[in-house]
């Protein structure tokens, strides 16, 4: 009997957790749902980027070239929007589009450029047009010490001067000399090239490249194999009277020889001397050394040499030859230049070769 009663609980038991589980699927004991109405999302678009436009730098002035390292790119500001959407296609968006390209006028910095900012698309003028009629080029690597602080533009006139160390062949002893190696050359290019760069003067050598004449440009060679160049630019009013003296040699080939020899008043022995020295050129007969040098730096002429003494030598009535000797004294006394150095031996700013000096000639 109690048996039969344990099996009734259990299949109760069973029962009603089978019934408890269907109930719970079936859903009948949970709350109602009560369903919401649909809901809207509203989807804002992003502002468009703002435009990119070309800006300067730094300030950039009419008749430069414009630098890739003087522009940048930036987004267009609330200010200058007005006018960007009214003249889209005068603003620059790239640097390839106004690299190498010359300004038409003054332009501030961090100012958008603009077509309007720019000279037409044109290469440089030629090296071979800048040269007066009867000129050469000479480009002179100079500190910018020695060359009014690198401020000397294109288109200004120049004095090219020569600093050396004059001793005798004789005497050791080094005296340090200054002469006018050319007179009133205008510089043609600067930075050995010829777009016009605006920068502010760098550390080391600056380019300078110089017209001059044939006979000028060969003194101007040997002189900084032996020497330090300077530059000394002329004066505003100076420049206007070269600039037209260089104007009228463009226009009339018969004065091209007033702007090769601008340091002498035509007729002058100066300038006959020099048209001397221009024509032995053009009959390749110029040799520059250091007795140009010498006059440039108005030093009084070494002691010409003493002829040395020849006897003949006889033995009974025939002549057995000759012997010749050499007078006291040694040979002769010649210059000696050499490029200017410090106390502690090594070259002064400027210079671009060792101290080496120039033996005698027998």
């Amino acid at each position: 009997m109690r048996g039969s009663l344990l099996a009734v609980i259990a299949v109760a038991v069973v029962l009603g957790l089978g019934v408890v589980a269907l109930v719970r699927a079936a859903g009948w004991l949970a709350p109602p749902v009560v369903s919401s109405p649909p809901q809207t999302v509203v989807v804002v678009p992003s502002p468009p980027p703002q435009p990119q436009v070309l800006v300067a730098g730094r300030p950039m002035y009419t008749g430069d070239m414009v630098d890739a390292e003087a522009l940048f790119l930036r987004p267009l500001r609330a200010g200058e929007a007005k006018d960007y959407e009214a003249n889209t296609a005068d603003y620059l968006v790239s640097r390839e589009s106004a690299v190498l390209r010359d300004l038409a006028r003054d332009v501030a910095a961090d100012t958008p450029l603009r077509k309007l900012d720019l000279a037409p698309v044109q290469k440089p003028e030629a090296l071979n047009v800048r040269l007066a009629p009867g000129t050469r080029a000479v480009d002179l690597a100079v500190p910018k010490e020695l060359a009014a602080g690198g401020l000397i533009a294109v288109g200004d006139w120049v004095d090219v001067l020569v600093l050396t160390d004059v001793a005798r062949s004789d005497s050791p002893a080094r005296v340090p000399q200054t002469g006018v190696l050319v007179q009133c050359a205008p510089v043609i290019a600067k930075r050995s090239s010829l777009f016009p760069v605006f920068s502010a003067p760098q550390p080391g050598p600056i380019g300078h490249m110089v017209a001059v004449n044939p006979y000028r440009a060969a003194l101007l060679e040997y002189a900084r194999s032996v020497g330090t160049i300077s530059l000394v630019p002329v004066s505003a009013a100076e420049k206007r009277r070269l600039d037209v003296l260089k104007g009228r040699a463009a226009t009339n080939p018969a004065t091209a020889a007033s702007v090769a020899i601008p340091f002498a008043e035509p007729g002058s022995p100066e300038f006959r001397d020099e048209v001397e020295r221009i024509e032995k050129y053009g009959r390749g007969e110029l040799s520059v050394g250091r007795a140009d040098l010498a006059r440039v730096l108005q030093l009084a002429p070494p002691a010409p040499r003493t002829p040395a003494v020849q006897i003949e030598i006889f033995r009974g009535t025939a002549r057995a030859g000759t012997a010749s000797f050499e007078p006291p004294g040694g040979p002769p006394i010649e210059y000696v230049f050499t490029a200017p150095t410090g106390r502690d031996g090594t070259p002064v700013p400027g210079s671009t070769v060792r101290p080496v000096a120039v033996p005698p000639k027998n």
